[in-house]
C-alpha cells in the first residue's frame, strides 16, 4: 500500500472521457437563474474502494441520487484488483487508467461493445508496465498528454513522487503500435539531474500547457514550477528550461495542493484540501508566472477540497474527500465567487452513494 488512503470518492486530474466530455459540452448545462438542468454523465475513480464508478444523471433531476444513477465499472483487471487507481486521463479513442499499486501499470480502457464497462475481451490492454520496466515508478500520481500527440507522436507525462524517484517519465509511441516499449520511455526531468532543482521536489501533479512544456506541481509545499524543453533534446536539463510558477503560496493562505486543473477559459483552478479552499489563478500581465494579489482569486470554500474539474459553464465539479460529497459550484451573481447560498449544490451526498 502507497501514499494516504482516503474514504471517499474524489475526482482525479484528467479523469473524465473525451466521449462522456462530448456529451458534458451538449448538455444542456447548470444555471442557476433557470434551475439545474440534468447532470452530466461523469466516471469517477474511489480510492479507498479501488474502482472506477460512472455516475448518469437518468431521471434528469439534475443529480446523481438514486443508487442505479452510480455503478461501479471497474474493480479488477486480468484478476488483479485495482490498486490506488492514481489517475485518468481521456484520449479520442479510449480512457487511459494509470494504477498506482499492486497493478503498477498503464492500462487503454475501450468499451468495444457499448455496454458501458471494460469486461470484454480486447477491452482492456497494458500499455506499459510501469513496475517491471526500466525506467520504472514506486509511486505514480499524475498523468497528462502533451499537446502534440493531436498531430504528432503520441506522448504522456507519468509523474513519480516516490522519495527514491522523485521524477517525470516520458512515454512516446515512436513505433505507432498503441503501446510503450523499450527505447520509447525516458526520465524526462528528475531532481537528481536537473538544473537548480530543490532536491527536496516532490512532483504529485502535471498539468499540460503546451507541447514539451508543463507546470509541475510540489502538492505538500503549495509550489508550481514550469519545465519546458526548449531545445528539444527530451529532457530538461537547462536553468532556462526550470523555472518558477508559483512559489510563494503562504502569502496567499494556501497550504498544500491537493488538485491542479485548467479551464477551457485559460484560468487554472487549485485545490487546497488543508485549508479547505478552492482558488482560480489568471496570469493577469502574462508574465508566465503567478505572484501578484490580483492574479489569485478565492472561488469557494468547503471541508476537505481534494479535487476538481472545472465545467465549460465557468462553475466547477468540487470532491470533498472529508465529507465524500461531490459539489457543483457556479459564480450566479458575478462577484467571482460562490459563496452564496444557492451557488453549490450537492450531486452525490456521501449518504447517497453505491457501497
Amino acid at each position: 500500500m502507497r501514499g494516504d488512503r482516503h474514504l471517499l470518492t474524489y475526482f482525479i486530474g484528467c479523469l473524465f472521457l473525451a466521449l462522456i466530455g462530448l456529451l458534458i459540452f451538449q448538455s444542456s448545462g447548470y444555471s442557476q437563474a433557470s434551475g439545474y438542468s440534468a447532470a452530466p454523465p461523469l466516471i469517477v475513480a474511489d480510492t479507498s474502494r479501488d474502482h472506477l464508478i460512472g455516475l448518469k444523471d437518468l431521471d434528469g433531476d439534475g443529480f446523481y441520487f438514486s443508487p442505479e444513477e452510480h455503478s461501479i465499472l471497474l474493480t479488477e483487471l486480468s484478476g488483479i484488483d485495482l490498486s490506488i487507481p492514481a489517475a485518468l486521463l481521456s484520449r479520442p479513442d479510449d480512457l487511459l487508467l494509470l494504477d498506482g499499486g499492486s497493478v503498477d501499470q498503464l492500462i487503454s480502457l475501450r468499451d468495444l461493445d457499448g455496454d458501458g464497462t471494460w469486461i470484454g475481451d480486447g477491452e482492456t490492454s497494458v500499455l506499459y508496465d510501469g513496475g517491471n520496466s526500466i525506467p520504472d515508478w514506486v509511486y505514480p500520481t499524475a498523468l497528462c498528454r502533451d499537446p502534440s500527440s493531436a498531430q504528432g507522436v503520441e506522448t504522456l507525462y507519468v509523474a513519480d513522487r516516490s522519495t527514491t524517484r522523485r521524477r517525470i517519465l516520458q512515454l512516446r509511441d515512436l513505433d505507432g503500435d498503441g503501446s510503450f516499449s523499450t527505447g520509447e520511455a525516458q526520465i524526462w526531468w528528475s531532481v537528481l539531474n536537473g538544473p537548480n532543482i530543490d532536491p527536496s521536489f516532490l512532483p504529485t501533479e502535471l498539468l499540460a500547457i503546451a507541447p514539451s512544456e508543463l507546470l509541475v506541481v510540489d502538492g505538500p509545499r503549495g509550489l508550481i514550477h514550469r519545465a519546458h524543453d526548449i531545445d528539444g533534446n527530451g529532457i530538461i536539463d537547462t536553468d532556462a528550461e526550470w523555472s518558477p510558477w508559483f512559489v510563494a503560496p503562504s502569502d496567499f493562505g494556501i497550504t498544500r495542493i491537493s488538485d491542479f486543473q485548467r479551464g477551457d477559459d485559460g484560468r487554472f483552478w487549485l485545490t487546497d484540501d488543508v485549508n479547505g479552499q478552492v482558488f482560480i489563478f489568471e496570469d493577469a500581465d502574462s508574465s508566465n508566472r503567478i505572484d501578484r494579489n490580483e492574479e489569485v482569486i478565492l472561488f469557494t470554500s468547503k471541508s476537505s477540497p481534494r479535487s476538481i474539474w472545472p465545467h465549460p459553464s465557468t462553475g466547477a465539479f468540487i470532491g470533498d474527500g472529508e465529507t465524500d460529497t461531490l459539489w457543483f459550484c457556479r459564480d450566479e451573481d458575478g462577484d467571482g465567487s460562490a459563496f452564496g447560498n444557492e451557488e453549490c449544490i450537492a450531486l452525490l451526498p456521501e449518504d447517497r452513494k453505491s457501497t
